[in-house]
């Protein structure tokens, strides 16, 4: 009978130790699942600041620059596959967008500089060509005409000092630009208009945001400036001079010590004849 409830016994410790094994297993699966959701959630929040600023930088350089952001994305990928930093292309181009409209406000050096280039600034309609068209008419001027101090200068004169670092990327003619921009799209590396729209919504969003919670703060500061200024005050007027008050106690320890110790020196002799008094008597 003992032995039968001995049996029991075990049986119900095996029963509940597997019971606390399989809570502690689903309490672990539970913590496991909750820590991959947070590096998710995280992992998608790091994406979306870095699409949202990536695509907001792009979308108003490109308004900068005088192109679209689709442009402005194929540019800097065919310049950067030439050796061009993106900072040299963006600084040709808006060199070249002023070009062209001081060509066509009578600037003679220009207008002789795009005619010898066989360039045309203007349509057939008089209105100022686009800059990226403009840009694959000199690629394909600076295919056929060859490397040249001619063309240095050429390039130089209506796309800036940056324009003789883009010789790379323009030798190869339009074409080349062609397929590095369908290069570029088989990537997947261009953002859609929507989505640079997208961005800069999210980047001034973002900005609300962050203004909203210095407005806070500076809300809840200048409710404790005054407060905060008695606090001070209080601290300068008492604080500060019983502290000067403790260091002054403090300055006669020194003093005190050295009283002290010449005491004990005197008391020393005294100290020997009294021990060996007591010597004798014993």
């Amino acid at each position: 009978k003992e032995i039968k409830s001995l049996g029991g016994g075990i049986k119900s410790m095996s029963s509940s130790a597997g019971r606390s094994i399989a809570g502690s297993g689903i309490a672990a699966g539970l913590a496991a699942i909750a820590t991959a959701g947070v590096a998710g959630v995280a992992a998608m929040v790091s994406l979306t600041n870095s699409a949202g600023k990536a695509g907001d930088g792009i979308a108003k350089m490109a308004r900068v620059v005088g192109v679209t952001g689709e442009q402005l994305q194929e540019l800097r990928f065919a310049a950067e596959r030439s050796g061009v930093s993106a900072t040299a292309m963006e600084s040709s181009m808006k060199k070249l967008s002023k070009s062209m409209f001081d060509s066509t406000m009578g600037s003679k050096a220009l207008m002789d500089t795009f005619a010898g280039m066989g360039v045309a600034v203007t349509d057939a309609n008089g209105e100022i060509r686009s800059s990226v068209d403009v840009l694959r008419d000199i690629a394909d001027h600076a295919k056929s005409a060859g490397l040249s101090t001619k063309l240095t200068g050429e390039m130089m004169t209506v796309l800036g000092r940056s324009g003789a670092d883009l010789t790379n990327l323009l030798m190869g003619g339009s074409e080349a630009l062609d397929e590095y921009a369908d290069r570029l799209h088989e990537l997947g590396g261009v953002m859609s208009e929507e989505s640079l729209i997208a961005a800069e919504a999210y980047e001034d969003a973002l900005t609300d945001l962050s203004t909203s919670i210095n407005g806070t703060k500076l809300a809840i500061g200048s409710e404790l400036l005054p407060a905060m200024t008695d606090l001070v005050n209080y601290v300068t007027d008492n604080l500060i001079p019983a502290t000067k008050s403790i260091a002054a106690s403090l300055a006669d320890l020194p003093r005190f010590f050295s009283d002290l110790g010449r005491s004990m020196l005197d008391a020393l002799p005294g100290m020997g004849k009294f021990s060996a008094a007591l010597d004798r008597i014993n």
